[in-house]
């Protein structure tokens, strides 16, 4: 019996050695699982606290967005009217200085400006002879 007394002594030994590994693995395992579940708070707590600051700073980026459009459409409205009024206040120049020009060349062509007697009598002809 002093093998088998031998052989069971060894094998409680490594049954306990087992034991105590297992049971060092499962508390290191614990202590895993812990600090993982912990880092996992902490970053669900940060990026929920970088969430709400994204979503602040969106939502001013669009009121500001809409303020900028909403004054810029107004500027371009108020730019729009003055060129507008710009350009109508020079086309109008531009035609008395057309017409200015148009008179001196039919007084220069005709050497005269037509009466409006013979404007009439012009105008009368003109109906006769397209009848």
């Amino acid at each position: 019996m002093g093998r088998l007394a031998d052989d069971i002594t060894r094998l409680c030994g490594e049954i306990s050695a087992l034991r105590n590994a297992r049971e060092a693995f499962i508390n290191n395992l614990r202590i895993n699982w812990s600090r993982m579940l912990a880092g996992f708070r902490e970053d669900c707590s940060r990026r929920r606290d970088d969430t709400s600051a994204l979503r602040f700073n969106v939502s001013r980026m669009l009121a500001d967005f809409r303020e900028d459009h909403s004054r810029m459409a107004h500027e371009t409205k108020a730019e729009l009217g003055t060129f507008v009024s710009d350009l109508k206040a020079n086309v109008a120049e531009k035609l008395a200085g057309f017409q200015a020009e148009m008179a001196d060349a039919h007084q220069a062509w005709i050497g005269g400006s037509l009466t409006a007697e013979r404007k009439v009598q012009r105008r009368g002809r003109g109906r006769m002879a397209g009848r």
